[in-house]
């Protein structure tokens, strides 16, 4: 089968192609317009672009590209505003007196202090003298069951 060139070039390249073909590529490098192709390439200046071209490229080329639109609040100023606002409300929020239900307000310090004795005497008058209702549930748990490891021991023997 006949290939072009190219053809040829890339089945050499992938190691597809036979013997045969092989020798035909190498013939048609060796060709006398691709020694005249060659030399010319060769002869040929290497050109480097210049950091002062290569830079209005890039200006030219940010110039050129499209600005992607942004949302309206990440612009800075929005959000400056909107962080400045919310520092301001959080800062000078004042308290404010949550109502009672009577609409009386707080007792002063004398009746607090009698409410809290009152409680304290009605409990002790329920309660007992000493014993709460969790004292009494505390001293009526079942003792643990005795370990047949002293723990004390043994971990230390670990260390």
């Amino acid at each position: 089968m006949e290939y072009s060139l190219i053809e040829l070039a890339s089945r050499v390249e992938s190691g597809m192609a036979t013997q045969e073909e092989r020798e035909r590529f190498e013939a048609a490098l060796e060709s006398r317009g691709q020694q005249r192709v060659r030399e010319q390439v060769r002869a040929l200046a290497e050109d480097t672009p210049s950091l002062e071209w290569r830079s209005r490229l890039n200006e030219r080329l940010r110039s050129l590209a499209p600005k992607p639109a942004r949302p309206w609040f990440l612009r800075p100023t929005v959000g400056l505003a909107a962080g400045a606002a919310l520092a301001a409300a959080l800062f000078f929020a004042q308290p404010r007196p949550v109502p009672t239900g009577s609409g009386a307000s707080e007792p002063s310090l004398e009746a607090s202090l009698i409410l809290t004795h009152r409680e304290t005497v009605r409990t002790t008058d329920i309660a007992g003298v000493g014993l709460t209702p969790h004292d009494l549930a505390a001293s009526h748990r079942p003792a643990p069951a005795a370990s047949p490891y002293d723990w004390n021991e043994l971990d230390l023997e670990t260390l």
